[in-house]
């Protein structure tokens, strides 16, 4: 497929703005150690087949196991994560998926058993993160 636009080149302003963000999403200090298993999951879930591969390349150079990465496609019935990244992985699930079913409030209070408010925004910003840039890159034909 033919790259339909490249978003630096086409809205540089929009692209630098995207950055800052992203920056910004990655000194979340707590977050760190999960961000790439949001990544790839939503990026599995969204078929983002660009950031998919980019996303695992990085999480292995950061130490996540590729155990994890092979099992985050059927993360709900495996036991090589624990209750925490479960959590989160069941975040990105229905975040990513939100137009697919109800808004769940019994996942939410969940989420306070290891989050407060601020962390539960911050975990939803991470995940609305990498889902627009599976729309950006999906929508602009990266390959």
């Amino acid at each position: 497929m033919k790259q339909r636009y490249n978003l630096p080149d086409t809205d540089s302003e929009g692209f630098s703005e995207l950055l800052k963000l992203e920056s910004f999403m990655d000194k979340i200090e707590w977050l760190i150690p999960y961000r790439y298993l949001i990544k790839v999951r939503a990026s599995l879930l969204n078929k983002c087949a660009y950031c998919l591969n980019m996303h695992s390349k990085e999480a292995l150079e950061k130490g996540v196991s590729s155990e994890k990465l092979n099992t985050l496609k059927d993360w709900k019935h495996s036991v090589i994560f624990d209750e925490l990244e479960k959590t989160i992985l069941e975040f990105t699930d229905h975040f990513t998926l939100v137009s697919q079913h109800e808004f769940d409030e019994e996942l939410f209070q969940k989420g306070r058993k290891y989050f407060d408010n601020k962390q539960i925004a911050q975990l939803v910003m991470a995940i609305g993160m990498i889902n627009l840039w599976n729309r950006v890159v999906i929508s602009s034909g990266i390959e």
